[in-house]
């Protein structure tokens, strides 16, 4: 049974859950946007590593290329494998990328994630 003068006491306390139940839902969101950006770039680096290792030329513009979808991607590092010398050598590839906290709202700190992948150099 209602008061006379409850009608609004309802909306209250939705105008005061409401702000906390978005920064749930946003930050879903972002993780799920940051995770997803961690697997592309994870795959990307893998690749251009099993690439280095057969000593392909242009791996990074293949890894930048593969992870042009991507926001925030800085520059791809490759230690590529000397084309003679000994056989126990590796190619790394790392992928660095930013990502905002917030990042629907932009706001809150710029964290900076990686991927990296070595592969032993074939002969």
């Amino acid at each position: 049974m209602r008061r006379p003068g409850d009608g609004g006491a309802a909306a209250v306390e939705f105008a005061l859950v409401l702000p906390l139940l978005l920064m749930i839902l946003f930050g879903i969101v972002n993780l799920g946007q940051a995770l997803t950006a961690q697997l592309v770039i994870t795959r990307a680096a893998q690749d251009g590593a099993r690439l280095g290792a057969l000593r392909q030329q242009g791996v990074a513009a293949v890894v930048q290329s593969a992870v042009q979808s991507v926001p925030g991607v800085a520059q791809v590092l490759v230690t590529p494998c000397p084309f003679s010398g000994p056989g126990d050598s590796a190619v790394t590839v790392t992928v660095p990328f930013n990502v905002t906290a917030a990042g629907l709202l932009g706001l809150g700190p710029v964290l900076t994630l990686s991927a990296t992948s070595q592969v032993p150099c074939e002969p």
